[in-house]
């Protein structure tokens, strides 16, 4: 987290949330752009995982996801999306399984046992961008899988704080 300038009281944060027994399922990172929201999200993850330093892209209990990401999709029609928002098929290959939209089932990470340790972690760059639709149609999708597993509980819970996070930002404006 050292290379975190001028966040102290967020780093604070998360130092004393990491520290304790209990932690939290969900954690949403908001602010402005270039802040160091996905970099402390990072740093943080790989404090929880205990990732050697400069290992995270590389570690296989820690998932990235972003909207750019379906510039290397195995779905030929992700590839020609352009990258504006987070679509199902892209969360359907990297964090949930299922069926995609060209009929092709992936494997769901998120239900997946650890490779490492006890726990994964999941970030969601920009998860502002998955749209309301994508929120419903994932907790259908988790609900019908695994509905009582607490993994899946904690993606739904927060899928939904993302959601109302969105919702109460676009009142807003």
């Amino acid at each position: 987290m050292n290379e975190i300038i001028g966040q102290d009281r967020a780093i604070a944060s998360l130092a004393a949330a990491s520290a304790g027994n209990r932690r939290h399922h969900a954690l949403i990172f908001s602010g402005p752009r270039g802040v160091g929201k996905f970099t402390s999200a990072v740093n943080y993850a790989s404090s929880l995982l205990k990732i050697p330093e400069g290992e995270h892209f590389r570690f296989a209990d820690l998932h990235i996801i972003k909207k750019e990401d379906v510039a290397w999709s195995q779905n030929p029609s992700l590839q020609k999306k352009k990258q504006t928002n987070i679509p199902l098929d892209l969360l359907r290959e990297k964090m949930i399984g299922g069926k995609t939209s060209d009929d092709k089932i992936c494997g769901a990470p998120v239900f997946m046992t650890p490779s490492v340790g006890s726990e994964k972690v999941f970030i969601i760059d920009e998860a502002e961008l998955i749209v309301e639709d994508v929120v419903r149609r994932c907790q259908r999708v988790m609900g019908a899988v695994h509905p009582t597993t607490q993994t899946n509980k904690r993606l739904l819970h927060a899928l939904k704080k993302i959601h109302a996070l969105e919702t109460e930002r676009s009142s807003r404006a």
